[in-house]
This record gives C-alpha cells, sequence and structure tokens, in this order.
C-alpha cells in the first residue's frame, strides 16, 4: 500500500501516466521538445533520475513545479493527490496498483487473409467502441441486440481469457506490457 507521500504517478499533456510509462511517452524523438533524450538500448535508470536529468538540461526545476505547465514537462502525482481510482492513459493500469488488471488493455487485432496477415493494436475500450458502431451497420431492429450480444460476448472472453476465438476471420490476443 503507497505512502501518501509516495510518488504513484506523473501527470503530462493533460493525462495520468503510472511510473512505469512516462519516460515512453515524453517526446524524446527526433525533432521533438526533447530531441535526443531517449534512454539508450540497455540503460537502466530510474524513472525519477530520467527525469531529474532531463528537467537539468531543459533548466526546468521539478521542485517548483508552479514554473511550469504540464503541457511543458511531467508533474508528480502523490498517492495523496488520488481521490477515485485513477488509471495510466498508456497501460492502463491503477495508479499506485501496479498490480491491477488494466481496465483499458492494449489488444492486438490480427487478421489473416490467405497469406496476408495484418496487426493492429488498439484499447480495449476503442475495440468495443468500433465492433459495436459495426453491429449497428445493417443491423435492423430485430437482428440488432443479438449482433451486440455476439459482440459483448467476444469482448467478455476477451476481458477473461485474453483471447476471442470465437469470431472466426480473426484471433484477439492480450499484449503484454
Amino acid at each position: 500500500m503507497p505512502k501518501s507521500s509516495d510518488i504513484i504517478g506523473y501527470t503530462f499533456n493533460a493525462e495520468n501516466f503510472c511510473p512505469d510509462c512516462i519516460i515512453e511517452v515524453l517526446p524524446t524523438g527526433e525533432g521533438e521538445a526533447f530531441d535526443g533524450w531517449q534512454l539508450g538500448a540497455g540503460v537502466q535508470m530510474s524513472t525519477e533520475d530520467n527525469l531529474t536529468e532531463i528537467a537539468h538540461a531543459f533548466q526546468i526545476s521539478r521542485t517548483a513545479e508552479h514554473t511550469f505547465d504540464s503541457s511543458e514537462f511531467p508533474k508528480v502525482i502523490f498517492d495523496s493527490m488520488i481521490g477515485d481510482t485513477e488509471e495510466c492513459a498508456c497501460c492502463g493500469r491503477e495508479l499506485g496498483n501496479p498490480d491491477s488488471f488494466p481496465t483499458n488493455p492494449l489488444i492486438t487485432d490480427v487478421y489473416h487473409y490467405g497469406n496476408e496477415r495484418s496487426v493492429t493494436t488498439v484499447r480495449l475500450r476503442d475495440l468495443r467502441a468500433k465492433l459495436e458502431t459495426d453491429a449497428r451497420f445493417g443491423a435492423t431492429a430485430q437482428t440488432l441486440p443479438a449482433r451486440l450480444e455476439n459482440v459483448a460476448s467476444a469482448l467478455r472472453e476477451l476481458e477473461v481469457t485474453g483471447r476471442s476465438d470465437s469470431w472466426g476471420w480473426h484471433t484477439l490476443t492480450m499484449e503484454g506490457h
């Protein structure tokens, strides 16, 4: 159980992230705000050390968060700052509870057609919305309930087992974090 002074996440660009994901979402690519500050392969550094190093390089005072906006650099979220359950915008896990099951996990949609194969990664909520929209397309008042139940059944199967083979034309698998 985290203490009220424990860092359980970060706010950046109007979203909350867990300590494991904040470094992944920082704009460290070529031409981005923190260009060249992406961790190199094999480099092991704590999130706090990494953020402190980047802040120092860009003259950001992390101890004076009032001097910058969370759209410019991540701000710390302490356990005492969270009332209701908050989740990481990247992995979907509850902040402060790294063992929680993501409420919005990444799903990989693998589509096979003959020798062709395509892979798309989406969040579970986005997949749910897409499949429900697809089910409504061309449905009649009589067929819509059954179509929506098929979608709900496949998504329940996916949430419980990490797979949904019942669709036949593709397989959905849970992607590990």
